[in-house]
């Protein structure tokens, strides 16, 4: 009976494997700064992911936060984060983790390529390079799992262009989606503030959407994102661009005596810290609840390598998982309880 137990348990994990987690609201605003992302790793906070081939008729494909991220040509006129081995982190693709414009000012008081990744305000951000998957489809997400009794939604957040050596022009919008996949997403076209990066620029731009009625008391899941309106303008680099310091606030309370609220579970997510090897990885992850939860690790066929229990203390941890022997590829690992589970992809080079 345990041996079957545990197999319909990690047969129901794994089905739902590439199942992303929401938002569940609470209180009466929502807010976050990005800070707690782990310098070296993927972790993003509950509800957070970022996705390339995004469009207007379709969500796009899960990305990951591949690297730290360093800004290039500081007001100041430091340029040295483009040469050596710290180029990799300004002119590769993808989404990264970069020290906040907020943080650094207009005039650093460190040198930012050296010492950037101890620079503990962070932000989300994007490199677009030459391929239609980053420019238009780059696109930084929240998944919301309901507005229920909630009214009134607006966005306000920091855009941050980090590079003022790139040429090309990127135009930002708002837009949003119903439902776990939708089809079709709207734009918000009531908005304040600048909505560009890249034309030369190092900047942090405070702007706000307004959502009127379009959020109202919508029982089933949302996204919203922040996305390029259209492919970039211009020639030469493209820029690398970051979102900070987001609030999302609404009329109403989603708060524990709300009756949405009667079985929300406890939270949990999970991601990758660092570089996953055919040895191994590292895991992080946080945990709302302590307590007992099983570690699953499985490739892309859905095969189970290994499980392990873990006893998980409250808040953000480290798993080591070594021994593997993994081939290169697309790993899947799940961390689950009786009550809540997460997910995260593992890309073993």
């Amino acid at each position: 009976m345990k041996k079957s137990t545990l197999l319909v348990a990690l047969s129901l994990a794994f089905t739902a494997a590439n199942a992303q987690t929401p938002l569940t609201l609470s209180g009466t605003s929502y807010s976050q700064n990005f800070d707690a992302m782990t310098p070296s790793g993927s972790t993003l906070p509950t509800g957070w992911y970022v996705d390339t081939a995004a469009s207007s008729t379709s969500l796009g494909t899960v990305a990951v936060v591949t690297a730290l991220g360093k800004p290039y040509v500081l007001p100041g006129g430091d340029t040295s984060c483009k040469s050596g081995s710290n180029s990799a982190y300004v002119t590769t693709r993808g989404f990264k983790n970069y020290p906040s414009a907020t943080g650094i000012g207009t005039q650093p008081t460190v040198d930012i390529c050296v010492a950037g990744d101890a620079i503990t305000n962070r932000a989300l951000g994007v490199r677009q390079v030459g391929a239609t998957a980053y420019d238009p489809g780059a696109a930084f997400c929240l998944y919301i799992a309901n507005t229920t009794g909630l009214t009134n939604f607006n966005l306000a957040f920091k855009l941050q262009s980090l590079d003022s050596s790139s040429p090309r022009t990127v135009n930002w919008i708002v837009d949003y989606g119903m439902g776990a996949t939708p089809s079709s997403f709207t734009t918000i076209t009531s908005t304040t503030g600048t909505w560009t990066t890249g034309n030369h620029t190092y900047s942090n731009n405070a702007v706000t959407a307004s959502f009127g009625s379009s959020l109202d008391n919508q029982s089933g899941p949302i996204w919203v994102r922040v996305r390029p309106s259209a492919a970039s303008t211009g020639s030469g680099n493209r820029p690398s661009t970051a979102i900070d310091d987001i609030s999302l606030t609404w009329s109403g309370n989603a708060g524990p005596s709300g009756v949405s609220d009667v079985a929300t579970q406890p939270v949990l997510s999970l991601g990758v810290a660092g570089e996953a090897t055919t040895e191994g990885f590292t895991l992080a992850y946080y945990a709302q609840e302590a307590g007992s939860y099983t570690l699953a690790i499985c490739d892309i066929a859905g095969r189970v390598i290994r499980t392990e229990n873990i006893n998980c203390q409250a808040g953000t941890q480290h798993i080591s998982v070594s021994g593997l022997n993994m081939a290169p590829g697309m790993y899947i690992a799940k961390m689950f309880s009786s009550n809540t589970s997460a997910s995260a992809k593992v890309m073993v080079h």
